[in-house]
């Protein structure tokens, strides 16, 4: 390994970063890739010497997200005495990791410690060695990943800021030649959220970011679907019901009332119908309607609507969008989502309901290599 990237392997990642299954790399030597990981090998023997073994655990009990507010949370359940790094045996997992708990950052949800974790694997095939970060602070979180393989070194890096607004999260990818021929590779995107890179950005997403949240086992979590958006991407599906239909057509008659009290009567009874009322709404005509009528439809149906029309359209028929509905909590979003698919492929898609969360997994993957070119491009 050249010095620069041992340098690179051990620096602690202060910005946020995600990626793991990056490009296949060119064929190198079974002898020579060896050769590599032991050099690797000594270095994080070195980089790991002294620390405190607390045992095998599960990934999930050293790290696991909670999004709230459309942030992501890192969050440790295993209790620590202490705020020192200690190693753990990942159970089921063949590389070496180490943590600690930061008891200062418990701005998480329901007051969670946040831990900095630290993961080197070096049987990632076709790398020499990959290294993982999490790490979080009061107004930053960030996941880190550096992978060098014979030929090229890889960084993903995606943070996420307490800031609202357009560059509220970054995703930064560089691939850069280890023989010093052929061009870097510079990459960045931002946006409003983690579902608004999704949205505008998902080769580059689902090819640098996704794996790595997989890895960690988190890919349900981070990259379930927000339930209001959902619904108005399926709202052209919606079946309503009689009963709410002709309590929604009263409702909103009653907003042409002459009588101010009697509107904002109405106004409360669309409220107090909610979300079924919304999505009748969304595919009402409108024509008949007066302009206070539309102004306060339109109203009532904005926190239903967290999507641009546009955008809604699209993900009608994005096979990304719909898988990750898989992950819903929500059997009825489940079923809608399933059904689009099947209609976008023209293929009998199916997936067992009953499937535990590892499972569920491995099938969303394998359907998502499949069916989402953007799950497979290099």
């Amino acid at each position: 390994m050249h010095p620069r990237s041992i340098q690179l392997l051990l620096l602690p990642v202060l910005a946020a970063l995600l990626g793991v299954t990056a490009p296949d790399t060119q064929p190198t030597t079974q002898s020579s890739l060896a050769a590599d990981r032991l050099s690797a090998k000594a270095l994080i023997d070195r980089d790991m010497e002294g620390l405190t073994s607390i045992g095998e655990h599960d990934l999930n009990e050293i790290i696991r997200f909670e999004s709230a507010d459309g942030r992501l949370a890192p969050i440790c359940d295993l209790h620590v005495a202490d705020s020192d790094f200690h190693e753990v045996h990942l159970r089921g997992m063949t590389g070496r990791a180490k943590f600690r708990v930061v008891p200062d950052r418990s701005n998480t949800p329901g007051g969670h410690p946040s831990p900095e974790f630290f993961y080197y694997d070096l049987n990632s095939p076709g790398w020499i060695v990959v290294y993982t970060e999490v790490d979080s602070t009061l107004y930053t979180m960030g996941v880190a990943q550096f992978a060098e393989s014979e030929d090229r070194l890889l960084s993903v890096q995606y943070g996420e800021t307490a800031d609202i607004g357009p560059q509220a999260v970054n995703l930064y990818i560089q691939i850069v030649p280890e023989n010093g021929t052929g061009n870097q590779t510079r990459q960045h995107f931002s946006g409003a959220s983690l579902a608004d890179l999704c949205l505008n950005h998902p080769v580059e997403v689902n090819t640098y970011l996704r794996p790595i949240f997989r890895m960690l086992r988190q890919e349900q979590t981070v990259f379930q679907v927000d339930a209001k958006a959902a619904y108005q991407v399926f709202s052209g599906s919606w079946k309503t019901d009689p009963a709410t239909a002709a309590a929604t057509d009263a409702a909103v008659a009653g907003l042409r009332a002459d009588s101010y009290a009697d509107r904002e009567a109405a106004m409360n009874r669309l409220r107090r119908l909610g979300e079924p009322a919304a999505l009748y709404l969304m595919n009402a005509d409108s024509r008949s309607w007066t302009i206070e009528q539309a102004m306060r439809v339109d109203l009532f149906l904005a926190p239903y609507r967290p999507l641009t029309d546009d955008s809604a359209a699209r993900l009608q028929s994005d096979v990304d969008f719909l898988l990750d509905c898989q992950f819903s909590p929500d059997a009825q979003i489940r079923r809608l989502a399933l059904r689009q698919l099947r209609e976008v492929t023209g293929k009998p898609i199916d997936l067992n309901p009953k499937l535990n969360e590892r499972a569920l997994d491995e099938a969303v993957t394998k359907l998502r290599v499949a069916l989402s070119p953007a799950a497979t491009q290099p």
